[in-house]
């Protein structure tokens, strides 16, 4: 299950940043109106815009989404190797759906409180290794069968899509430095995930 994401079918849902204020995190820039996914039209992309997509749910499905966005500038923790369609998109998946995204009936765990929710994030070798702050006490659905599912459908599939199989092969998720305590919260061994098989499926 964990690490089994189909770019054509794709997957999604959740994360949120523990308690206390989320720390501030450099912006992404969105698109111009038309850009909004849903709307019908493509924005510009050039040196100046980048193309994303991100996971989140339309009910119990994993629904991807694009996204037209300035890239974010640099980021404490992020290092500069991360593929910046990437960085871009961590930092977009982190907000939760836009109000336009949640009328067309989207949803997830991430919402504007949990922006900053990943601490560091690196690459070593075709590995990305990510590691979040403690979010168990605000998403504790998370830890349930299908919430656990859903998460790493969200996260997976989001990793996936915005990085080349040349530059991320797998993807280590940590919870404060720890790849068991981030697991054990999923009620699951520490995994590092592989990238799924072109045209393989869930």
């Amino acid at each position: 299950m964990v690490g089994t994401f189909c770019r054509g079918a794709v997957l999604s849902i959740l994360l949120l940043f523990g308690c206390g204020d989320p720390p501030e995190v450099p912006g992404v820039e969105e698109g111009p109106p038309d850009a909004v996914p849903g709307s019908g039209e493509r924005g510009p992309v050039g040196d100046q815009m980048i193309r994303v997509e991100l996971v989140f749910h339309r009910g119990e499905e994993p629904e991807a989404v694009e996204r037209t966005v300035r890239p974010p500038p640099e980021a404490e923790g992020f290092a500069p190797d991360v593929p910046l369609r990437l960085r871009a998109a961590l930092h977009l998946l982190t907000r939760g759906p836009s109000p336009e995204e949640e009328t067309r009936g989207l949803s997830s765990f991430f919402s504007p409180d949990s922006s900053g929710l990943i601490q560091s994030a690196r690459l070593e070798g075709r590995r990305v290794v990510l590691d979040f702050r403690d979010f168990r006490s605000l998403i504790p659905n998370a830890s349930s069968s299908a919430g656990s599912r859903a998460f790493l459908d969200e996260l997976n599939g989001t990793v996936f899509a915005n990085s080349d199989a040349a530059e991320v092969q797998e993807v280590e998720y940590r919870l404060d430095g720890s790849c068991e305590a981030f697991w054990a919260f999923l009620q699951r061994s520490c995994t590092i995930v592989e990238r799924p098989p072109t045209g393989s499926s869930r």
